[in-house]
């Protein structure tokens, strides 16, 4: 099959840069945006400072080592811990030249650029297995659109808010990546104090900029995992439901639960394309949690319960219950800087997360297991553009 990577490749970029910078945007600030205006994430700069990356990467490889996917497997076994290492280098850098000066190391910057490059092509080929996002423009060519293509790199931060008297997603903004976390906890006062919103601050683990920003902490199954999510993101761009993920937080819950389903599915059949050897060396470097305390049943109980004191007016009962509850969960060994009505809202917004209450993730396990395949249940629902249009589908499927 033709990938059409390389000279597709300009194309595409300016295609999907231009859906990705105006799909949500305007050309004013809004209250929060402004009051934010110092540590606002340019997204327009990001993709112009990052659209040649990806070819000058291409240029380096035939000149360097044509065979770098074949060998793809020894790179990444090779090469995963450093990039991790330097990683922690960056992170223990106290002053900004430091940290510039690892990011841009030409040694790790090829690193980098090389997993991203493998991990493109692993969930390239599920894709290709799956048959997703093939088609024939001419005859005897099949064609991959969008070409999957990611970034590893430090994402932006997320400045979410809520409304206080009630769980609701109604702004997002995208944050420069090196904002503290003492001007994250200023900035998120003054927004309580001067809107009477709640207000969150958060480390994204991924990001569907076109190339998909993805952090470089994470291990070889997650890096595949969000890789595949965050390319369906890009597939649904030019398909009913990805064009209404901002119509509401229904649609944009539909979305986001569709593409962690996908990313899991897609995502753990590239991760056993590894050899053991390089499975069992890329786990993440996590401290396992022993006790028996039940993360997601704490957190939806948590979630139920203050969705109840909302709905009865105790709003200052349930901010002061959250809190409790977040000193509960961080001592049992699951850390939440804060918990609040911004925190629910957003990661609500994953139907499959325990912060949700929502019923679609089981609706769309219902869809997906009367499916025949991957590729038929991503034909089914990307076709939804309204979430009354998503229920009919859903009783096609009892």
């Amino acid at each position: 099959m033709l990938f059409f990577r390389s000279k597709a490749r300009p194309i595409i970029f300016v295609i999907l840069s231009l859906v990705i910078m105006t799909g949500k945007g305007s050309l004013y600030l809004t209250p929060i945006e402004e009051i934010s205006a110092p540590y606002l994430f340019s997204l327009s700069d990001w993709e112009i400072r990052n659209i040649f990356s990806k070819w000058l990467y291409e240029v380096k490889v035939k000149f360097n080592d044509p065979d770098i996917l074949v060998n793809a497997d020894h790179f990444v076994y090779d090469h995963l811990e450093a990039l991790h290492a330097e990683e922690n280098n960056i992170n223990d850098s106290v002053d900004y030249e430091s940290r510039e000066n690892i990011v841009h190391d030409k040694d790790i910057q090829f690193i980098r650029e090389s997993l991203e490059h493998i991990i493109e092509g692993k969930v390239s080929e599920v894709l290709g297995e799956e048959n997703i996002g093939y088609f024939q423009p001419l005859n005897g060519i099949e064609i991959h659109f969008p070409p999957v293509d990611i970034t590893i790199q430090e994402p932006p931060k997320l400045l979410v808010v809520s409304p206080r008297n009630r769980i609701d997603l109604v702004e997002t903004v995208l944050l420069k990546t090196d904002v503290t976390v003492d001007e994250m906890m200023a900035l998120e006062n003054v927004i309580a104090k001067q809107f009477d919103l709640s207000a969150l601050i958060l480390d994204l683990g991924g990001i569907a900029t076109y190339p998909s920003i993805l952090p470089p902490d994470k291990s070889l199954e997650s890096f595949l995992i969000v890789t595949a999510h965050e390319w369906l993101h890009h597939y649904l761009f030019f398909k009913p439901l990805g064009r209404e993920y901002w119509t509401d937080s229904t649609m944009t819950s539909i979305n986001e639960t569709v593409a962690n389903m996908f990313g899991e599915e897609v995502g753990l059949k590239a991760y056993r394309k590894f050899p053991e050897r390089v499975i069992s060396d890329s786990t993440e470097n996590s401290s396992a949690i022993t006790n028996e305390f039940d993360f997601r049943k704490e957190l939806r109980e948590t979630r139920i319960r203050v969705d109840d004191l909302l709905n009865q007016g105790q709003l200052e009962l349930a901010e002061v219950y959250m809190n409790e509850r977040r000193i509960v969960i961080n001592d049992n060994g699951y850390y939440i800087r804060k918990l609040n009505q911004a925190y629910f809202a957003f990661n609500g917004t994953y139907a499959d997360h325990p912060a949700s209450v929502s019923p679609i993730a089981s609706q769309l396990d219902q869809i997906r297991n009367s499916s025949d395949s991957l590729s038929d249940f991503i034909d089914k629902v990307s076709q939804v553009s309204t979430h009354a249009e998503f229920l009919n589908l859903v009783d096609r499927h009892e």
